[in-house]
């Protein structure tokens, strides 16, 4: 009896180039920092990672630091242009320079982000509303966990969402603009259907960001 391997999954994969002189550092305390998914290479200029969401490999020269990351979709390699982004963010006080090339969208809606809207409204209890909302392709909720965040819009003004900068990390609305987000559990998904179930607690009083709903 013979058996045969279905065709290997093809990674999505971006790189950017770092030149400052502080690089080498800041690449320290992320190797440090990270140090329980590092793979030997076997080679000291070059590093390997491999983390939840995918992998990051670092190549070092004189002239600075190349990094490539690679995952299975375009939403985890989106979240790992946002944690290598982000390190450097932190360390570095800033991402000029930063410009991925490669893979992925590097500018508006990010691809993980939903727009939905309520549907309908069911008191499961005095204290306890459930929400179902409407949304388009819902399926990557189906898996991964439940927790999604909320990104709630000031009252009374028209949704200015989140985009994505060149740099790899989401650009928040701001001032009178600013959103409200709260993590939430989805309680019941329909993909074909496009819909997803969310419970509420109900508080006292209409101060809470959801309490309008």
């Amino acid at each position: 009896m013979t058996t045969s391997k279905g065709p290997a999954m093809k990674l999505l994969s971006a790189q950017t180039r770092i030149q400052n002189d502080d690089i080498r550092a800041v690449m320290d305390r992320l190797r440090a920092e990270h140090s329980d998914h590092e793979i030997d290479t076997g080679d000291a200029g070059r590093w390997e990672f491999r983390m939840h969401y995918g992998s990051l490999n670092a190549s070092f020269d004189d002239h600075g630091v190349l990094v490539r990351i690679a995952a299975e979709d375009e939403t985890c390699l989106s979240y790992m242009k946002m944690i290598f982004a982000g390190h450097i963010a932190a360390h570095l006080s800033t991402t000029e320079g930063l410009r991925w090339h490669g893979d992925g969208t590097d500018a508006g809606t990010p691809v993980f982000f939903r727009e939905i809207t309520v549907l309908s409204s069911t008191k499961l209890s005095p204290h306890m509303q459930r929400l179902r909302f409407s949304g388009r392709d819902l399926g990557r909720f189906a898996h991964g966990g439940f927790h999604v965040r909320l990104l709630l819009p000031p009252a009374g003004r028209q949704a200015v969402w989140p985009t994505m900068g060149a740099d790899g990390l989401i650009v928040w609305p701001s001032g009178e603009d600013a959103l409200t987000i709260r993590v939430y559990t989805i309680r019941a998904l329909d993909v074909a259907e496009g819909w997803l179930d969310i419970d509420f607690v109900l508080h006292p009083g209409t101060e809470t960001p959801a309490a309008t709903f």
